[in-house]
């Protein structure tokens, strides 16, 4: 079973593998958001809006 962590590792060119400071980091896989296009009888059809993923996390700022 998966674990979350709040904790982003990425591989970066030239730096190498980067861990985040623990609990700073969130993803958002983004997808397809669904909006209900009402009409005077209800829901007819759903407008779709593509999200894009996003990712933050704060990295410690060390020496080297």
């Amino acid at each position: 079973m998966a674990k979350v962590a709040k904790k982003v590792i990425i591989d970066l060119p030239d730096l190498g593998r980067v861990d985040s400071i623990n609990n700073s980091g969130s993803f958002q896989p983004g997808g397809t958001k669904r909006n209900p296009v009402t009409t005077d009888t209800g829901a007819v059809h759903y407008d779709e809006e593509t999200l894009p993923s996003k990712v933050s996390f704060k990295l410690p700022n060390l020496p080297g």
